[in-house]
This record gives structure tokens, sequence and C-alpha cells, in this order.
């Protein structure tokens, strides 16, 4: 397989990351936070009983659960940063992959309940005459930069809380609704997390 170098070789990872503060001390300080923080809210998942298929509400659970801004391009969002800060950052990279892990839980529950409402939870989105946009890998942006990452995963969760609150208006299904509901509360421990994150290392970066 030939490989672009321009676009796919990542060249010397440390140019595009001047700034970076990694040698702060309150940096230093902060990473073993990730054996102990907590990136779930409080409380059990709410029990989804979808009464009857329904089209029209799984296509609007698709664009939570494959779309351009969705719990799949979530978890792979996540799971990039956590493969290219690794190295450098491990403390970060751990805290990334165990917030993939709850999207991964959220993405797992938005499939049950699609699939109960009358749709195979296949990753895409559906228009309303049933013609199937297919999750895309350019979804997910390939930044290297500790900051440019952090920005990226604090906009989408931002974004995704939204885009719940716009479904739970749209979806007249308590029990879907309060899901989303809950979902959001783990978002926004992932809104807090990231922008503790963001201030450490980040704080006075563009």
């Amino acid at each position: 397989m030939e490989i672009n170098e321009n676009k796919d070789f990542h060249g010397k990872k440390e140019e595009c990351c001047k700034e970076e503060r990694r040698s702060d001390k309150k940096c230093r300080e902060n990473e073993k936070l990730c054996d102990k923080l907590k990136f779930r809210a409080e409380g059990p998942y709410p029990k989804v009983k979808v009464k009857c298929e329904n089209f029209e509400y799984a296509q609007i659970l698709l664009k939570d659960y494959a779309g351009t801004g969705s719990e799949l391009t979530a978890i792979l969002q996540y799971i990039y940063g956590d493969s290219v800060l690794g190295d450098r950052y491990p403390d970060v990279a751990c805290i990334l992959e165990k917030i993939a892990i709850v999207e991964m839980s959220h993405l797992h529950m938005l499939a049950e309940v699609i699939y109960d409402l009358g749709v195979k939870p296949k990753y895409r989105t559906l228009t309303d005459d049933c013609c199937n946009n297919y999750w895309c890998g350019d979804f997910v942006n390939d930044d290297e930069c500790i900051c440019k990452i952090l920005k990226e995963n604090l906009a989408g969760e931002k974004a995704a809380i939204a885009q719940y609150k716009r479904h739970i208006e749209k979806i007249c299904d308590k029990d879907i609704q309060e899901l989303l509901g809950r979902i959001i509360a783990d978002e926004e421990v992932h809104v807090k997390i990231l922008t503790k994150l963001l201030k450490c290392y980040c704080e006075g970066c563009d």
C-alpha cells in the first residue's frame, strides 16, 4: 500500500506542538488524575422499553449513533488522541481512553434502542427516503498536538450535548428522553474534565 507522505506521514511530532506546557509543575501534579477521576455521572442509566417501532425516532437517534457528531465519532476521536499522545502524555492518553469507554456504553445503548425501534443499527444515518449516509473516517480530526486534540474533543462534547437536547424535544417518548438526558449528564462530566486539562496544558494558547 502506497502512503502519501505529505498527508499521512506525521514527521516530527514536536514541531507542531510548541504551545504545549509539558514541564509545567501544575501539569505534573495532575498526572495521577486518570486514577482519581470519575468519568460517568452519578446514577444508573434508565431502561428503555420501546412500545412500538418508529422510523422517525430511529432516524433521529442514528445521528447520535453514527452521524458526523456522534458517539461513534467521539469514540474514535478519543482513541486517536490516546494513540498519538500516549508516549508524550500518558496521563492525558489514559483519560481519553477512559472517556472513550463511557462513549462506547452510550453507543451500545443507542444501538439497542434503534434496533427496538425497527431499524438496523448500522454505522450510518438515514434520509427520509431511506438512503444510507455511512460513517466516514474523515469525521475524525487528525491533529497531533495536545491542545488541538483537547479542543476538538471539548467542542465535540459541547456539540453532542446541544444535539441531544434538540433530539429530546423531537422525541415524544419519556423513556428515550430520560436515556438521552442521562447521556447528557455523562457528557457534562467530560466537558469539566477536558476543560481542566485544557487549562493545565494549553492556557494562553491560540
